[in-house]
């Protein structure tokens, strides 16, 4: 008799074990997120692209829904509302992200083009920074590019040497932002994202260094129809957004879920590069030269260079400088300069 009531509690906790199994591996996780970026453009499209494959290759057991335009956060505080669990996923920018820890400033400090963020994702540079974040409860995805600051618009001129950028208030971004900015003898004058629009129409601010589709896409030409842009991917750095989770909902995913969303992150980290060449050099500068109201100068290899050139050592040091060597900022522009060459 005792032996039948033991092979019967077995049969049951067997069961409960392969039910419970079941369950984990059916579980749907619906997840939410954030983003400041406005719902349009090859940034957007990276976002949407990230939604659509998570469900399809989970087999719709992630469904990731993220307001666009800061509709759960302010831009400027995504990070800091992911470190507290407040949402599942955000998608902040590194300028950003460089206000709690400098090293995210990387990409812009170290003037760096789109073509080099999928191999400096792959190296120890990412680690370094997944760590960082990590202490935050913060697990790093990985780096949308976009081409960089190779825009600046304004109502009346085009930016064409050094002495042109003397007293221009500039839309502040974060920190290694606003400082090539002043390098370049700008001011910068920090807007809540929301007024961005109107304060630009009021007059607080004279221009947005940004690229020229984020330029059509938050219709900053409709006020400022001059458009300087720099050659091909010739830049002041890459302003890149990094997608990141809460570490609490990262935690709670089953290792399969994890093992699809950073595969897939990657994936994006790549095709973010290709979409964001074809949608600035491509789509929206044929958009913006098609147009009777925008006037486009892009300038020339020797401009671009007198620019990138009074800034690349001087940001640089700042960076280092700002870390107050407690950072490892001298880390990851070691990593870095190998990409630079």
């Amino acid at each position: 008799m005792k032996r039948v009531v033991w092979v019967f509690m077995i049969a049951v906790f067997c069961s409960f074990c392969v039910i419970s199994s079941v369950n984990a591996a059916e579980k749907v996780f619906n997840l939410k997120g954030s983003t400041f970026i406005p719902p349009s453009g090859a940034r957007w499209d990276n976002v949407t692209d990230f939604m659509a494959k998570l469900k399809e290759r989970t087999n719709g057991r992630v469904n990731l829904t993220v307001s666009p335009s800061g509709g759960l956060a302010p831009g400027q505080e995504e990070y800091d509302y992911l470190s507290r669990g407040l949402f599942d996923f955000g998608q902040p920018s590194s300028g950003w992200v460089s206000a709690y820890h400098n090293e995210f400033g990387l990409t812009m400090c170290a003037l760096m083009e789109a073509e080099n963020i999928p191999v400096l994702m792959k190296s120890e540079a990412f680690k370094i920074l997944s760590e960082i974040a990590a202490k935050d409860n913060i697990k790093l995805l990985g780096y949308w590019a976009s081409i960089g600051y190779n825009s600046h618009s304004h109502k009346t001129k085009f930016f064409k040497k050094l002495s042109d950028y003397d007293g221009v208030r500039f839309f502040a971004s974060g920190a290694p932002h606003d400082k090539i900015h002043q390098l370049i003898g700008a001011k910068t004058v920090p807007i809540p994202n929301a007024e961005l629009f109107s304060a630009y129409q009021s007059g607080l601010i004279d221009s947005v260094s940004t690229s020229i589709s984020a330029q059509k896409s938050f219709r900053f030409y409709e006020i400022a129809p001059y458009m300087t842009i720099f050659p091909r991917t010739k830049n002041l750095g890459i302003f890149g957004y990094m997608p990141m989770m809460s570490m609490k909902t990262w935690n709670s995913l089953p290792p399969d879920i994890q093992d699809i969303i950073m595969k897939t992150a990657e994936e994006i980290t790549e095709l973010s590069v290709e979409r964001w060449r074809k949608s600035d050099r491509v789509d929206t500068l044929e958009f913006f030269k098609a147009s009777d109201r925008v006037k486009v100068y892009e300038l020339t290899d020797p401009e671009a260079d007198a620019i990138i050139e009074h800034v690349q050592k001087p940001i640089q040091e700042w960076y280092v400088e700002r870390g107050k060597g407690k950072g490892r900022e001298k880390e990851l522009l070691a990593i870095a300069e190998k990409f630079l060459k």
